[in-house]
């Protein structure tokens, strides 16, 4: 409604505005609608409801079509449906997944050709629409490299129970909580911080590569602690993979620190 109001009247602030929305049903009736209240932010009112039902009078075809606009999904939203929608699929149908299979081991440029072109046309016929964003995010997280049955599992069960969680607690949660909050659950609450990051890093990525990164800077951190006196350089080492993690991954941040304050402390001793 707020993306409506800036769309309707682009001079006013639409945090002037306080959006409360509430699904309304009767079950008498069977029916069920979105019953949304407009209440303005200053005190008495400042006329933007008023000019708000004014554009209503004067083309009410041209305000719902600008809010049916607004309330529908937006890219993000469909792709994120979409590659949902792919790997449940990849949970029964034989079909898509020896499809998905031939282009992951493809190994050369006509079996590649080939195995996407059978790909493409198996997903059309399941009703996917092959945007250039859907296929550009479908083969940089679920046919990305060291991709397998595995992993598509293995992201689905995570998604899936990512949802559950939502719908159970009845309000959204961040990929950073639910990654941690999977990891603890699948753990313990008793388990080694480092063993629970390493497994939150693997919930992010479904491939490892976050996890593998941490290894090498827990590896560089072990041999700066070891061998910092005699070799300076090691120690430099560790603190610029802590920097370039920090720059590179918002996850590794706090790994980051912690290593370059415990590498700054071995340097002092």
């Amino acid at each position: 409604m707020q993306q409506t109001l800036s769309t309707l009247l682009p001079d006013v602030d639409d945090r002037a505005v306080v959006t409360d929305s509430f699904w309304m049903s009767d079950p008498d009736k069977g029916a069920e609608w979105l019953e949304i209240w407009l209440c303005e932010m200053e005190s008495g009112g400042s006329g933007i409801l008023i000019r708000l039902q004014q554009k209503w009078a004067e083309d009410p075809v041209s305000f719902l079509n600008v809010l049916v606009r607004n309330l529908s999904a937006s890219d993000y939203e469909q792709i994120d449906y979409d590659l949902r929608t792919v790997l449940q699929m990849l949970q029964t149908d034989d079909a898509l997944r020896m499809a998905i299979s031939a282009v992951r081991e493809a190994n050369n440029m006509d079996a590649r050709r080939e195995a996407n072109k059978n790909l493409h046309l198996r997903l059309s016929q399941r009703g996917l629409r092959l945007s250039h964003s859907f296929t550009t995010v479908l083969y940089s997280r679920i046919l990305r490299a060291g991709s397998s049955d595995d992993t598509d599992t293995q992201l689905y069960q995570l998604l899936s129970d990512w949802s559950s969680l939502e719908v159970s607690a009845g309000i959204e949660f961040s990929m950073n909580t639910m990654a941690h909050a999977l990891a603890v659950n699948a753990l313990g609450v008793e388990t080694d911080a480092s063993v629970v990051f390493n497994a939150q890093c693997r919930n992010q990525t479904c491939s490892g590569r976050v996890a593998t990164l941490s290894a090498r800077l827990s590896s560089a951190f072990t041999i700066c602690f070891a061998r910092a006196k005699s070799q300076p350089s090691v120690c430099l080492l560790a603190r610029y993979l802590a920097n370039k993690s920090k720059r590179s991954l918002l996850t590794m941040t706090g790994l980051g620190i912690c290593m370059r304050r415990c590498v700054k402390a071995v340097v002092r001793s």
